[in-house]
Order: structure tokens, then sequence, then C-alpha cells
């Protein structure tokens, strides 16, 4: 067995407690040994022992690190990623890749070059609805419509990410996972048709609410996020075999939340989509459970050669021209 590898979290906000800490301290492949926060010492709760550094070169310059994980704000993300790539660093980072097109280009060329995996942490690929979804696209029945929605209700402004500034906005927020999810689907053969993007809330500083249609052959694809609708589906699929409604998102978010570092495998639980049969009738279906897990045990076997990359950069890339594309559209 090959020996842990050593994590630096760059960042303990949101993303790191509820997300990244609690996954790798599940997985014996990792060993969280360094975390960086700029004032406080939030992460001493959750790893007593872990040293906790100040600045981006107490990381880079400490040998034992493996593995660099961002989670940093948006405008970020390039900076501290070349760094740690060129200080012979693994890196991943949290969604989206970068802010721009030729910084993600450019860290992907780095890579390359010193031969460091690079990820980005599009964790909604294992989603219970979008791996059942996966299931279905692939299975050849004819799918019509899928409508894939994140929405909210908040009417005051919530941290950086609505904020003005460069990849701030719920486009590159809750647009990145869903236009992540379209495009491991359906590729190059999506088409952009529709977007209407616009600040809803009085208080709005940046975009808070998108509507975008895309076409993919014969299916018609909608994605919509909003911060003023209190009550809507996370996902309505029309087929040959009727309609799938999913009402709310996978439960690992919240579980994770509720859990923290003492997250285990057996809080997730199955999850139900409701089918409204061709023939009127309606019934509750299970989906596989949710597996976020699944990113970081892949990404160890990529770290140790023995799998391919769980999220390459290529395809982070490939949502980022989707995010130009969509600002760009007239």
């Amino acid at each position: 067995m090959n020996n842990p590898i050593k994590v630096a979290l760059v960042g303990y906000g949101m993303s790191s407690k509820v997300f990244h800490a609690p996954l790798l301290n599940l997985l014996n492949e990792f060993e969280v040994v360094l975390v960086l926060e700029r004032s406080k010492s939030d992460s001493i709760h959750d790893f007593p022992k872990v040293k906790i550094v100040r600045e981006l070169d107490e990381v880079l310059k400490h040998e034992e690190v493996d593995l660099v994980v961002i989670t940093t704000p948006n405008h970020l993300h390039y900076s501290h990623a070349k760094a740690a790539l060129l200080a012979g660093k693994h890196v991943v980072i949290e969604k989206p890749f970068t802010v721009s097109i030729p910084e993600a280009e450019e860290l992907i060329a780095i890579a390359k070059e010193v031969n460091k995996v690079l990820s980005v942490f599009h964790n909604r690929r294992w989603d219970s609805d979008f791996i059942w979804l996966k299931e279905l696209v692939n299975s050849g029945i004819n799918v019509y419509e899928i409508d894939s929605r994140f929405d909210r209700f908040r009417n005051y402004l919530k941290g950086w990410k609505e904020q003005t500034g460069d990849g701030t906005g719920i486009l590159y927020d809750l647009g990145s996972h869903l236009i992540d999810q379209v495009v491991t689907l359906f590729g190059d053969d999506l088409e952009l048709k529709y977007v209407d993007l616009k600040k809803q809330r009085d208080v709005a500083e940046t975009t808070d609410y998108f509507e975008i249609h895309f076409q993919a052959n014969e299916t018609k694809i909608v994605l919509k996020a909003g911060m003023l609708c209190s009550h809507s589906h996370r996902l309505k699929v029309d087929t040959a075999l009727g309609t799938f409604i999913k009402e709310k998102p996978d439960v690992q978010e919240g579980v994770l939340k509720q859990q923290g570092v003492s997250f285990s495998r057996s809080d997730v639980y199955a999850e139900e989509i409701i089918h409204y049969t061709s023939e009127g009738k309606k019934e509750v279906l299970y989906l596989p459970k949710g597996a976020y897990l699944n990113f970081y045990t892949h990404l160890a076997k990529s770290i140790n050669e023995d799998g391919p990359n769980p999220v390459t950069p290529e395809s982070a890339l490939k949502v980022m021209q989707w995010i130009e594309n969509i600002n760009n559209f007239n």
C-alpha cells in the first residue's frame, strides 16, 4: 500500500469545512498535514494536530506536502495553483477552474510540463440524480427535455461570491455545476440557444439569476438558478417512458454540513425520484447513492499513477469556455 498523500488545504471556509476536509479525513489514502488560514484558526477544531500557516509560501516550501487543495476566492485560483504546480505539488482547485480561459490553458500547460496531477472539484458529477441521469441518457431511451435547477430564496447578500469581482455571481457558482453536468453528458453535441442573465434582487451586485437553453440532438436542456424562488424541483426529465421529477437536491451537502469530519459513507442514503408513467401512473423509484468520495478515491489512484484523473483540467476548461459563450451570447 502507498504511503498517505500529504495534503495542504489552502483556505478553510465553507468549501474546505463542508466538502474537502470531511472527504479527505475519511480516506486512508490522504493525510491533511497543513492548513492555510489568513487570520482565523477554525481548522484546529477538526484537525487538532495539523499545523496552521498564514502565508502561501509556507505551504509551497513544505517538502512533506504532496497535494495542495485550493479553496480560496475564484480570482486567486490561477495564481495559487500556478505557484503550487511550480513548487512540485499536485493540485486540486475548487470550481470554477479559473476566471478566464487563458489562465486555465496556462495551468494545463504547466501541469503537463512539471508532470503533476491538476484536477478541478466538479463534485456534482457524483450527485445521485446525475448518476441516474447519465445512466438514462446512455441507455438509448429517447430524452426529450431536461430541466435542471438550483433555486433558493435569499433576498440578502451572503459572502464574496455575491459581491462585485472577477469570477463572482451565480453563473460561476451554481452555473459551473449545471454546465459541467450537461457538458459531461453531451460534449460537443451541445448548441447554445437562449440566455437570460440578470440581477434579480434589489441588493444584487452581480448576476444572481440565469436561464440557459441548450439543444443536444433531439434533447432540449433548460438550466436555471435564482435567489428568489422558494420552491421548485431539482430535476425534471421528459422521456419516452414518461416524466421523472426529483424535488430536492442531492442529500450529500446537507449530510456533510451536519456531520463535518465525522462524516462516513453510511450517512448517505438512497434518494427518491417520482416517475409519472406514460399511462398516467405515479411510482417512486430509488436512485443510486451519491458518491462525492469517488472524486478523492480516484484522485489518489491518479496521483499514484494507478488510474485516470477523475476531473481532467481539459474537461473543466470546456466549462469555462461555455461560461464565456454564455456571457457573450447576443
